[in-house]
C-alpha cells in the first residue's frame, strides 16, 4: 500500500465545527443578502410607524417597538446559526470530541473517523476554502473536511496549493 505523503490527527472540537458551520452559512449561501433584505423590510415599516407618530399626537410607540424589533431579529439572526451548530454538535454523540485522522495522497485524501474510512479524490470536491485558521475540503455546499492550519506540518500548504492546481479547482 503507498505511503500518504501528509497525515494530519485532528479532533471535533465544538469551536472549529461552529466556525465551519458559520464560515458556510456566511459565504456559500445567500444568508447576508437575506439579512439585508429582512433589515430594508423592517426599516421600511419603520418609517412608515415615524411618520405616523409624527402626523398623530400620540406617544410615539409605534416607532419604539419598531426599533426593539430591529434590535430583535438582527440579534436572532447573528446568534441563531451558531446557536444550531452548538445544539447539533452537542447532540451528536458519533462526532463529539471525535478523533480523526486524514492522510493526503497524490491525487486524494482519506479519513478516518470512528473506525469509518472515506477516500475522497481531489478531482470530485466542489472547493477548497483556505481561512486564517483552517482549510475546508468541501464535498459538497454544506459538508465538508475540517483540516486545522494549527495541525498540518510546514510544508503542507505548499502541497495543498499544489493538489489544488492539479484538480482544476481554485483556493477561496
Amino acid at each position: 500500500m503507498k505511503q500518504p505523503l501528509f497525515t494530519i490527527n485532528s479532533t471535533f472540537s465544538e469551536e472549529e465545527v461552529v466556525r465551519f458551520n458559520k464560515y458556510v452559512i456566511l459565504h456559500m449561501f445567500h444568508y447576508v443578502r437575506n439579512v439585508i433584505i429582512c433589515n430594508i423590510i423592517l426599516l421600511l415599516f419603520t418609517v412608515g410607524m415615524i411618520v405616523n407618530d409624527i402626523t398623530s399626537e400620540d406617544f410615539p410607540i409605534g416607532s419604539i417597538m419598531m426599533f426593539l424589533l430591529i434590535i430583535i431579529v438582527n440579534w436572532s439572526l447573528y446568534k441563531s446559526p451558531i446557536q444550531k451548530a452548538r445544539k447539533v454538535y452537542r447532540q451528536n454523540k458519533t462526532i463529539r470530541d471525535a478523533i480523526y485522522i486524514v492522510k493526503f495522497y497524490d491525487d486524494h485524501y482519506v479519513v478516518t473517523c470512528n473506525e469509518i474510512e472515506s477516500s475522497i479524490p481531489f478531482d470530485k470536491l466542489y472547493k477548497i476554502i483556505e481561512t486564517d485558521t483552517n482549510y475546508y475540503l468541501m464535498a459538497s455546499k454544506v459538508s465538508g473536511t475540517i483540516i486545522c492550519k494549527a495541525d498540518c506540518p510546514n510544508d503542507f500548504d505548499v502541497y495543498i496549493h499544489d493538489s489544488t492546481l492539479k484538480s482544476g479547482l481554485t483556493l477561496n
